[in-house]
Order: structure tokens, then C-alpha cells, then sequence
């Protein structure tokens, strides 16, 4: 049994005296844990709906200005526009990155 455990074995048995029991019961607590965690962690994502979202709806963003120190620039859109801006961003930078694997990456 004790070969099986592995790495978990050596994290919380190998250095106590702890009794065959006890070890079967850290070994469950961990396990129970382990699956309680990935089990939680799905729940927000489930009960989640995703509300209608107006295409027109004027959405603020602020631009950080590189070099700058004075913050950035508020950039207001329509949630359509900025949809079609980051589709446009996406596909230029999807097309750069293309460029350069074909180009052999970016000359100096």
C-alpha cells in the first residue's frame, strides 16, 4: 500500500507514526477534499446565465497611452463596435503572428 501512494504518500505519511487506520483515513480526507474542490469550482460557472446584452448599449473603456504616467484615454463604443474591434484585432494579430512563423520570426 505504501508504494502505491506515490508522492501523496511521502506528503503525509513518511515522516509521522501513523498507524495503518489513520493513514487510510488522511488518505480518504485528502481524496474527499481533492473531489470537493473540483466539484466547487464548477459550480459558479453553472449558475451563471448570461443576460441579453444590447448591442447599442454605449460601453466606456479605458486605452492606457504607453510612455505615459497620466493614466489613460476613455474610449467609448457600442458593445456591437467593440465586438467587430476586437474581431479585427484578433485577426491582425492572428495574421502578424502568421507572417512571422512563415518569415522565420522577426528580423533584428
Amino acid at each position: 500500500m505504501r508504494q502505491k501512494l506515490g508522492f501523496v504518500y511521502c506528503c503525509f505519511c513518511s515522516y509521522s507514526r501513523i498507524t495503518p487506520q489513520e493513514e487510510s483515513f488522511t488518505m480518504r480526507a485528502f481524496a474527499t477534499l481533492a473531489l470537493s474542490c473540483v466539484m466547487l469550482s464548477a459550480v459558479p460557472a453553472l449558475a451563471k446565465e448570461d443576460k441579453p446584452v444590447d448591442p447599442n448599449k454605449k460601453i466606456c473603456r479605458i486605452q492606457d497611452t504607453t510612455g505615459s504616467i497620466l493614466g489613460g484615454k476613455k474610449i467609448c463604443h457600442t458593445k456591437a463596435e467593440w465586438v467587430e474591434i476586437e474581431r479585427t484585432n484578433d485577426a491582425a494579430t492572428r495574421n502578424f503572428s502568421d507572417a512571422t512563423r512563415r518569415n522565420g520570426g522577426l528580423s533584428r
